[in-house]
């Protein structure tokens, strides 16, 4: 499918310029976030009719050039998933630990708009 493919050409570059900034660096962690995210966005649209995982890997982009930690490209990936999608926080914690589960759980969190 076209927008599967261009998910997975997005999923690419982002991990291309992972590996150019961190040679030598496992990227399991983040192909497993990928494929648990691309997993449970299947068959979502944004707004704008692109898949929603665009999203996600957009935000990602940005916190590996801020040359953040796996854990935040991890939470990055997967953000949306609880919110967006019926997976349960207890099931991010079984799958990537509590670390991660606690970011997603923190980047998912309201944040209050100053009056």
């Amino acid at each position: 499918m076209v927008l599967e493919s261009a998910v997975q050409a997005e999923y690419d570059a982002l991990r291309a310029r992972v590996a150019e900034l961190r040679p030598g660096e496992d990227l399991d962690p983040l192909d497993r976030a990928f494929r648990f995210a691309a997993d449970r966005h299947t068959g979502q649209l944004r707004s704008s009719g692109e898949p929603y995982l665009i999203h996600p890997i957009a935000v990602t982009r940005q916190l590996v050039d801020m040359s953040l930690d796996m854990v935040c490209l991890e939470t990055g990936l997967l953000h949306d998933v609880v919110e967006d999608t019926g997976t349960k926080l207890s099931e991010i914690e079984e799958v990537f630990g509590s670390e991660v589960a606690r970011c997603v759980d923190e980047a998912g969190a309201e944040v209050p708009v100053p009056e």
